[in-house]
């Protein structure tokens, strides 16, 4: 009984510990998302095309590895490594080079 208790407590002392390292790590994570502008406190788009390296115009992104286009703000395109990305200023201009649209791409 001393035993299953003495585990029980270790169990738990352990999994707290393992909270608290999660939290931390996801709050270090965010705070230093938003610190290089990926992400925002309030809600508003801060990737742009732009800042994925796109020249001023761009509207959607795809990569040189698929068929498939995505808005710039969206986690597929922002995934994309530089080298293989490709822009685009419209959904036509991305359809005539067969490309199609990702989830993430409003219509």
């Amino acid at each position: 009984m001393i035993r299953q208790n003495f585990r029980l407590k270790i169990l738990v002392t352990a999994l707290t510990f393992l909270l608290i390292i999660f939290l931390f790590l996801v709050f270090f994570v965010f705070d230093i998302l938003r610190e290089n502008q990926i992400i925002s406190s309030n809600n508003e788009k801060i990737i742009t095309c732009e800042n994925l390296g796109c020249p001023i115009g761009t509207k959607y992104v795809g990569s040189k590895n698929s068929n498939v286009f995505h808005e710039c703000d969206c986690s597929y395109a922002i995934a994309i490594l530089p080298e293989n990305r490709v822009c685009f200023n419209s959904t036509e201009e991305a359809q005539e080079k067969q490309y199609r649209p990702g989830t993430c791409v409003s219509h």
